[in-house]
């Protein structure tokens, strides 16, 4: 059975803010984020915002997977290249290839690890950043340089730390000092 038309039901079934998401034919269903959550994505998203030129675009939760497969994923974040636009996909699913970075800030209620496995899905599709950023201890995770469907370079940081993607979009820098905790 396919699973992206039994995701839609589901998300029909769920109160109103929810996202669901299929990652290793595994349903995931996140609720509306918190303020502080929204706080810490709306600050790394408007330094995107204001350094990227075009055709580089950030969006947030755009739907991220390949066309023939199942399995789908929403960031809270991602950078598109609309150069690379691909005209023939579902018009709500950006294609790998168009996706230079993806970023998720963790949830509170993220018991389960789901941005975590994240971390494994999107080197195999060859997205070549990812960010986490997790206001539960401060800390952010960047995964770059995928090889051989895994990301060969991890970057642990904090907040408070400059964080200086490296390509395809080196020169673009997030500063972290005034993103919150949960606490």
């Amino acid at each position: 059975m396919a699973l992206r038309p039994l995701a839609d039901q589901v998300l029909e079934a769920l109160p109103k803010g929810f996202k669901v998401e299929v990652l290793d034919g595994v349903f995931i269903a996140s609720p509306r984020p918190t303020l502080r959550r929204t706080g810490v994505r709306e600050r790394i998203f408007s330094q995107l915002l204001h350094q990227l030129q075009p055709p580089m675009i950030p969006l947030q939760r755009t739907a991220v997977g390949l066309p023939d497969s199942d399995d789908y994923a929403i960031p809270d974040a991602v950078v598109l290249d609309l150069d690379l636009e691909d005209t023939d996909a579902d018009d709500w699913l950006a294609t790998p290839e168009e996706v230079y970075f993806a970023m998720d800030v963790v949830p509170r209620s993220d018991m389960a690890g789901h941005v975590l496995d994240r971390a494994v899905v999107y080197p195999a599709l060859g997205i070549p950043l990812y960010l986490i950023a997790d206001p539960g201890d401060a800390s952010l995770i960047l995964h770059s340089a995928p090889t051989d469907g895994v990301y060969t370079s991890v970057n642990r940081l904090h907040f408070g730390d400059t964080v200086k993607l490296p390509s395809p979009l080196e020169g673009i820098v997030i500063e972290t000092g005034d993103l919150m905790t949960y606490s």
